[in-house]
């Protein structure tokens, strides 16, 4: 007979448990996109801005390689 209360709060601890466990895991998913989110999203700038204010000067060698294809 003294069974009975104890088992119904063994119950209540883990149907807690489980709940905190789903919420848990939904927060993390929840997270996971966000992040991912952030990731995927790409910002370019189409701009260069040098500061020259220090007197030095930014060199950039460009160059462009040519593929010649034919077709067989």
């Amino acid at each position: 007979m003294g069974w009975g209360l104890g088992f119904c709060w063994i119950y209540f601890i883990l149907f807690s448990n489980f709940v905190l466990f789903v919420v848990f895991i939904g927060v993390l998913i929840f997270v996971k996109f966000i992040f991912a989110g952030l990731y995927l999203h790409a910002v370019t700038e189409t701009k260069l801005v040098v500061d020259t204010s220090r007197g030095e000067t930014l060199r950039i060698n460009v160059m462009f390689f040519s593929m010649c294809i034919t077709w067989s």
